[in-house]
């Protein structure tokens, strides 16, 4: 038996010495800028530009001179072009004259003096503000020292621009007047076209084939025990942001990468892109905010 043994052994070993070690080839591949700039009506716009990652190591860094950042807008029958100069690693300023405004639109011109990436352009509307339809009701579902859950029931209208979706985040104010978000944890809705973030607050709501109004009932959680007798403000808010398709594609593919990625069993999904040279986001949106009475 050990005989036998000391021959498997002897041959396994023969065996793997005449094995070499296979390293895979990468061929890399040029990097590309990434954009995410998110134009909110009535704001000056926050913008960060870096790059894709290389095989084998970090983003570039993004010089702080001898770039072109410009964003351009028809005012009157003229382009008024607003530059844009780097500030932090990948954040850049935003021109003191440049204010968004809905139902315009702004192109985005961006290439890297230096660096060998190809130049990201792309084109974004933003959208008039959707409504609510006014009323609703909020109560105390449960109550525990870990946290709280509210019930909610409201509806609203269909946006000014079909095309257009929804961003629904539920907040409170806090003494101080901060704001303190809370998470959704159901939605009940007929037709099925909210999709729960993950990866930031809120829901989306698909408004396609929608034509006068959508009543969503909610449940949503404080992320600790919310005594409401210590509330100054015994509102819960509602900011509903009015988004462009862009922005609906982005922020689900993202969603449902987090998703994807808790489980190696998985088809990886890819994050959604709107530029045909880059990635990221570029995206228009406008805000209404509602608030309803805690009961």
């Amino acid at each position: 038996m050990s005989l036998r043994f000391t021959v498997i052994v002897l041959c396994f070993a023969s065996f793997m010495g005449c094995v070499e070690p296979y390293e895979p080839e990468y061929e890399e591949s040029q990097p590309s800028l990434v954009v995410l700039a998110e134009l909110q009506d009535g704001k000056k716009p926050n913008m960060s530009i870096s790059t894709t990652f290389s095989i084998n190591g970090a983003p570039q860094e993004i010089p702080a001179v001898g770039n072109d950042i410009i964003i351009t807008n028809s005012e009157d029958g003229f382009e008024v072009p607003y530059e844009f100069r780097k500030t932090t690693s990948d954040q850049f300023n935003t021109p003191d004259n440049l204010i968004i405004r809905a139902g315009e639109t702004y192109r985005l011109e961006a290439e890297i003096g230096n660096l060998d990436i190809a130049k990201l352009s792309g084109e974004t509307t933003v959208p008039l503000a959707g409504e609510f339809a006014g009323g609703g009701t909020v109560t105390v579902a449960e109550q525990s020292v870990n946290n709280t859950l509210l019930d909610a029931t409201f509806s609203v209208m269909a946006p000014p621009d079909p095309e257009s979706y929804y961003h629904l985040i539920p907040y409170l104010k806090t003494s101080n007047f901060d704001s303190t978000y809370l998470d959704i944890v159901r939605v009940d809705q007929e037709d099925n076209t909210s999709f729960l973030l993950t990866h930031r607050h809120g829901i989306l709501i698909d408004t396609d084939g929608l034509v006068d109004e959508i009543e969503l009932s909610l449940t949503i959680r404080s992320l600790s025990g919310l005594d409401l007798n210590t509330l100054t403000d015994k509102n819960l808010y509602f900011e509903l942001k009015t988004v462009t398709y862009d922005y609906y594609q982005y922020h689900r593919s993202i969603s449902r990468q987090n998703l994807t990625n808790r489980s190696p069993f998985t088809i990886p999904v890819l994050s959604y892109t709107q530029f045909e040279t880059g990635y990221g986001l570029f995206a228009g949106t406008s805000v209404n905010v509602h608030k309803i009475k805690i009961e």
